[in-house]
């Protein structure tokens, strides 16, 4: 998605986080911003491959760049996940139809959207709307089999 999205900030930072809490190297962390399609996906996947650069991981910020990134995989011979492991953002509810089932974070649109209509409720009765709430939902990861651990050389 696109660079000034608040949700594309949250992820990042993170991401960063979680690397820097783990003892982890930032500069193996390679972030892109961009449309949230298939066709975006295959344009930096081709630019990676391009460059000698394949990563061994990607996490995605939509269903879509996953199905991307699926696609193009599969037509260069590129194993998910046993070459590139995979990880979205994005409610998936159709994971029995690509193989492997993807590994997602699900967005919880279905709560959201719950929220919101709370939220609208007293406005659509009339009623003073609501000040303005910040909620926060927990995140869900639902494990597919796009990822795996890398086997260590020796």
């Amino acid at each position: 998605g696109e660079r000034s999205l608040s949700t594309n900030y949250d992820r990042v930072m993170g991401l960063q986080d979680y690397v820097y809490n783990h003892g982890l190297d930032l500069d193996d962390i390679k972030c892109r911003f961009g449309a949230f399609s298939p066709e975006y996906a295959e344009e930096v996947l081709a630019e990676f491959e391009r460059a000698g650069e394949m990563p061994t991981a990607l996490i995605v910020g939509s269903v879509a760049i996953a199905a991307g990134v699926m696609s193009y995989c599969k037509r260069r011979g590129i194993a998910i996940p046993g070459d590139l492991s995979l990880v979205s953002f994005g409610t998936f509810n159709y994971p029995m139809t690509v193989e492997p089932q993807l590994t997602y974070i699900d967005d919880m649109n279905g709560e959201i959207a719950d929220q919101i209509l709370q939220m609208l409720e007293p406005v659509v009765r009339g009623e003073k709307a609501v000040e303005r709430v910040q909620r926060a939902l927990e995140p869900v990861l639902v494990h597919g089999g796009s990822c795996m651990a890398r086997k260590a050389h020796v």
